[in-house]
């Protein structure tokens, strides 16, 4: 059986990336929602001025 530090080791070097991918992951997340509901709020707010100028 291989020493368990080796995979101990793996673990300190590959989990800092990982945790830094899951924060920005977050990070863009939180951006895109943010985005969406800008882009839902105006559509909202363009919607009743589409429908008044277009004829009944």
């Amino acid at each position: 059986m291989p020493d368990p530090s080796i995979y101990i080791d793996l673990i300190g070097n590959l989990g800092f990336p990982i945790v830094i991918v899951f924060y920005l992951i977050f990070r863009f997340e939180t951006r895109l929602d943010k985005i969406i509901h800008l882009l839902e709020d105006g559509l909202q707010q363009l919607f009743p001025l589409l429908q008044a100028k277009t004829p009944a």
